[in-house]
């Protein structure tokens, strides 16, 4: 293995048991202007410093085109049915795989069949690209156009893009009611106040996505499928302010793996204000599914051991995500003569980690990146 990753064990010191919340239900507090604050610890740094080296080291691993789409499946197909599966959806998770193998099968064609979970996975997977390289410019408008995404033909029951107008309390496990969400008549100024937060936040990713997770959890604007926005959107702000291959980590499994405490330190945060136990659970889930995704991916890199230049390279064409020429290759590393690139890039697409398309002097390249699929938009009827 490459990477020593024993420069990231960490054993945190955190007691979460003592976060606790003694008063129930919890009642939802009006934001108005929504300006939350939040210390963070010399602990929490550590983290969250190694989660954006670890995205880095990630960036230095190239795959070729069926190990990255089979990196992808995994960790999105994991990230999927977790969210799915807060909604109360049966959705296995070998359907979801079986549909992204189909979706990057297609390579830009139209799947003529729609329905069940094919439905379910794509509108995740719409969605995701939708707000994806905009997160922190989404508005409220925005967040009911992902409902719409994400609910349409799912649910006859549901109206898609429709805010909630009826009362909402969370009830626990017995019955009993735990919280009250915002009313109705609210939800609107509240979800715009906390969009406007969104949009100028101070903090990190991870400290800004816990935040928010937060937030639109206790506004609840949609009567059904706000857990498939809150999750969808987590990713996306992750992704936006800097963790650019979180979507090669499984992280929401681990999250959601001790459900009992991540939820009562959401509890607990609502009635204190007090963000940062939450903030750091978060982090640490991250932070492990960040280590998993190096040892598993760093195995199959397919330029360890290779030349700096082919690695210099696919770093750039990785970065650009956008067709280049032989020219522009060449600027990336003036020091190498131009046939020296051109058996360098040819090299790379022999190994499956450069597209090639075009011949002589129209020859154009591409680094092979799943999630340019999802961009591209692809379309389903």
């Amino acid at each position: 293995m490459r990477f020593n990753l024993k420069r990231f064990d960490t054993v945190s010191e955190m007691n979460y048991a003592k976060y606790d919340v003694y008063k129930y239900p919890i009642q939802y507090r009006r934001k108005y202007t929504f300006s939350p604050t939040l210390s963070l610890t010399h602990e929490y740094r550590k983290i969250f410093m190694d989660i954006t080296e670890m995205d880095r080291l990630l960036d230095d691993i190239h795959l070729n085109k069926d190990d990255y789409v089979l990196a992808m499946k995994d960790s999105y197909a994991t990230n999927i049915q977790t969210s799915l599966v807060k909604e109360g959806e049966n959705i296995d998770i070998a359907d979801i795989e079986d549909f992204i193998d189909a979706y990057h099968e297609l390579d830009g064609k139209v799947v003529d069949s729609v329905g069940g979970p094919k439905q379910e996975i794509y509108n995740n997977i719409r969605a995701f690209a939708f707000g994806i390289g905009k997160g922190q410019s989404i508005g409220a408008d925005g967040i009911i156009d992902m409902h719409r995404m994400l609910m349409e033909g799912v649910d006859d029951r549901v109206i898609p893009g429709e805010l909630r107008t009826t009362k909402h309390v969370v009830l626990d496990d017995n019955g009993k009611s735990q919280r009250t969400t915002c009313p109705p008549e609210y939800i609107a100024s509240e979800l715009e106040s906390l969009m406007r937060w969104l949009k100028g936040s101070p903090y990190d990713a991870i400290s800004t996505g816990a935040i928010f997770v937060l937030e639109f959890d206790a506004i609840h604007p949609f009567e059904h499928g706000g857990n498939r926005v809150r999750h969808t959107m987590f990713q996306i702000i992750l992704h936006d302010l800097g963790l650019r291959n979180i979507g090669l980590c499984r992280y929401d499994d681990l999250i959601d793996a001790d459900r009992p405490t991540y939820k009562r330190l959401l509890d607990y945060a609502r009635v204190e204000e007090d963000y940062f136990p939450v903030v750091m659970y978060l982090a640490e889930k991250i932070h492990e599914s960040y280590r998993m995704a190096l040892s598993e991916l760093s195995a199959k890199d397919r330029l360890d051991g290779e030349d700096g230049y082919m690695c210099q390279i696919a770093r750039y064409a990785r970065y650009i995500d956008d067709e280049f020429t032989v020219a522009e290759a060449c600027s990336w590393a003036p020091d190498v003569k131009e046939q020296t690139i051109r058996t360098k890039l040819n090299g790379l697409v022999d190994l499956g980690i450069l597209d090639r398309k075009g011949n002589t002097r129209n020859t154009r390249y591409r680094y092979n990146d799943f999630l340019k699929y999802l961009r591209d938009g692809y379309c389903l009827r």
